[in-house]
């Protein structure tokens, strides 16, 4: 009981508060072991409409509409079991949506290139 006569409690428990209602996400991140992993994002040469390729947290924006042909890549905190939400999106509509689940170890991350490809077939994942 000496943590709450001297105010220390209620501090610290308002510190773990703010920091947990920032967001989960961000907590989570914090305390697990994962690795970075490079994402391409890739409208295929064979669409002929721009798409937005978007990561489950990302907002629509100019940068992430992809004409025929281009690619972006980003950076996600991932380890083996993580599933990853993509959403393919035109004109305010989102067209796919697809999950990648994470198959490799930490140590083959730099080594391979992950892809969430807009084709023919929709939206696909590659090499995860």
């Amino acid at each position: 009981m000496t943590f709450l006569m001297t105010g220390r409690g209620p501090r610290a428990a308002l510190a773990a508060l703010l920091l947990t209602s920032s967001g989960c996400d961000w907590l989570h991140d914090r305390f697990r072991e994962c690795g970075h992993q490079t994402v391409e994002l890739l409208n295929s040469d064979q669409a002929i409409q721009p798409v937005m390729i978007l990561a489950e947290e990302e907002s629509e924006s100019a940068e992430a509409e992809l004409v025929s042909g281009a690619s972006r890549r980003l950076e996600l905190c991932v380890e083996r079991g993580d599933a990853k939400r993509f959403r393919a999106r035109r004109g305010g509509a989102t067209l796919a949506v697809t999950n990648c689940t994470v198959s490799r170890s930490r140590d083959q991350y730099e080594a391979t290139v992950v892809r969430v490809v807009w084709d023919a077939r929709g939206l696909a994942c590659e090499n995860w």
